[in-house]
């Protein structure tokens, strides 16, 4: 009794279709994208750190210009009038230059971490939107590997089907010559009519095992499809909502 046996096709996984040469590929591009946009930013943050400290060494710089003008200013005026009240005025005038400066200061340093925290805000938005996309385009990529790998499984198992369908009828075609054969070796005088039968009885049992074999391999073809069917989900699972 001959039992047609159906060969498995394992649908390749998720991480599988992720070692595919395409995919690495686009991953290293956006790797490299994104090593770029960061760097980029990073040097758009140190120059405005550097121009935001050399805005401040400018402030401080000129407040202690002010200072010495009015130091000497008053040391001028002081050698005409060497009075106490002189250098009072000039303590005044040195306290309100310096409370000045600092409220100029603290404004310019406020103005300064809203203009920084506004940058990485962006910064951090232009990488997530990125980041994002790359996702997208990963999982597009990976779909359109995982459909053309599918595609290339399906043909071969028809392949597989077709060549099935041929060693089933070699073998039967092999058994029924065995039949004949002995049938030979039992009466010398076999006749046309008992070959014929024969060869219907084996046509039969051939029609039969070609219909199981057939209803196998459907079997077989469904359960890979339903399995293709759900890798590609996982792939669109990974998608960003």
């Amino acid at each position: 009794m001959l039992h047609p046996l159906c060969s498995e096709l394992e649908a390749q996984t998720v991480e599988e279709l992720k070692q595919q040469k395409g995919f690495v590929r686009e991953q290293r591009k956006q790797y490299k994208e994104m090593k770029e946009l960061v760097r980029k930013h990073h040097r758009k943050t140190s120059e405005l750190i550097k121009e935001q400290t050399a805005r401040v060494s400018e402030l401080q710089s000129q407040h202690q210009r002010r200072r010495l003008t009015l130091q000497k200013s008053h040391k001028r005026d002081g050698k005409k009038s060497r009075s106490e009240n002189s250098l009072s005025t000039l303590d005044q005038e040195l306290c309100e230059l310096d409370q000045e400066c600092g409220q100029k200061l603290a404004e310019l340093k406020e103005q300064q971490q809203q203009q920084l925290l506004t940058l990485r805000q962006e910064q951090y938005y232009s990488e997530k939107y990125l980041k994002r996309e790359h996702i997208k385009q990963l999982v597009e990529k990976l779909t359109s590997i995982a459909e053309e790998s599918q595609s290339a499984q399906l043909k071969k198992l028809r392949d597989i089907c077709e060549k099935e369908k041929k060693d089933l009828k070699k073998k039967m075609d092999k058994k029924r010559q065995e039949k004949i054969n002995e049938a030979k070796s039992k009466d010398k005088n076999l006749t046309e009519e008992e070959k014929l039968e024969i060869n219907r009885s084996f046509v039969n049992e051939v029609v039969q095992y070609i219909k199981r074999l057939e209803d196998a391999q459907s079997k077989r073809q469904e359960r890979l499809q339903e399995k293709h069917k759900e890798i590609r989900q996982q792939i669109l699972d990974e998608k960003p909502k």
